[in-house]
């Protein structure tokens, strides 16, 4: 079963929910949500009930329609302007109906933990949880973004990362994966960029302490970034 929301007339969105069988804490249960649920939704359901993990509440996002995977639908609603095609994106509208109305919504219709709110995604989704966590740090307290497309935009995150303000990040934790066995250029990779690895000049220094995120997000991490009390970002 699917709620289903809209920016517009041409922007729908369905979206799934899963909510654990047993009593809720008295701060309800700890929110993961899941973008790219039409290919991350099954392997979320899969780890939550094969690790003994049903303690959280899951809520997927995906659009309204049906059929494969829609390549421009990701790159409009995970990136920003401008589009190395030239696409018309706008990650904008998407941030918003994802905080502003989705948000709101479900942390007063479930019994989640608005303190406890985690945003997952990954390739492109996972570039867009990046950039949500330098632009509305606070709407979260931990990021998880698998295999994240750092090359988009000539790697401009790196840059950004690098330059940014941390302190409204100050008490946020985000996690970063990767496969053993990393694709140089993926699906939605424009060609011109297919051949070009992601350089590692902006990695941030080494930590020594992980940060504690939901058990079915926390097994997938080979990186691990943490915002340290002084506004400075590290890496494990």
């Amino acid at each position: 079963m699917h709620d289903h929301f809209a920016i517009d007339v041409q922007r729908g969105y369905r979206v799934r929910t899963h909510v654990p069988s047993g009593e809720a804490p008295a701060a309800g249960w700890p929110l993961i949500w899941l973008l790219d649920a039409p290919t991350t939704w099954a392997p979320m359901q899969q780890a939550v009930h094969e690790d003994g993990a049903d303690n959280v509440v899951v809520i997927g996002i995906d659009w309204d329609h049906d059929g494969p995977m829609d390549q421009a639908l990701r790159r409009r609603d995970f990136t920003w302007p401008p589009d190395p095609d030239g696409q018309q994106v706008d990650a904008d509208a998407f941030l918003s109906l994802l905080c502003d109305q989705l948000q709101p919504h479900y942390l007063c219709a479930l019994p989640a933990d608005a303190t406890c709110q985690t945003l997952a995604g990954h390739s492109l989704s996972g570039l867009f949880v990046l950039q949500t966590l330098l632009r509305r740090p606070k709407t979260f307290a931990a990021f998880a973004a698998a295999s994240p497309s750092l090359w988009w935009q000539d790697e401009c995150i790196l840059a950004q990362a690098k330059s940014h303000d941390w302190h409204d990040a100050s008490n946020q934790r985000v996690l970063i994966s990767v496969g053993s066995a990393e694709q140089t250029a993926g699906p939605e990779r424009p060609d011109p960029l297919a051949t070009k690895r992601p350089s590692c000049s902006a990695r941030p220094t080494c930590s020594t302490t992980p940060p504690a995120l939901p058990s079915c997000c926390a097994n997938a991490a080979s990186h691990v970034i943490s915002i340290s009390s002084k506004g400075k970002a590290t890496a494990r």
